[in-house]
């Protein structure tokens, strides 16, 4: 069987206020391995047996900080 596990990201920004803002919500903290939040779920997505692909959905407003998270996940984050 085919998974494709589907990550949902983004808010207010109102959660961990004032280490989360709109413009930086919870999902892009970086937490104490340096590390955001939004890596740590990918990661732990992507080890599930028959994974074939991550989808993240997200606002037009963080597709920047989605896909650069991402980026860093590719290079061996």
């Amino acid at each position: 069987m085919k998974v494709v596990p589907v990550i949902i990201s983004g808010g207010a920004g109102s959660r961990l206020w004032p280490a989360s803002r709109q413009s930086h919500p919870k999902p892009f903290l970086k937490v104490a391995d340096g590390h955001s939040l939004i890596q740590h779920t990918a990661l732990r997505a992507a080890s599930i047996k028959d994974v074939v692909e991550l989808v993240t959905v997200t606002s037009r407003e963080h597709l920047f900080l989605t896909t650069d998270d991402f980026d860093e996940l590719g290079k061996g984050v």
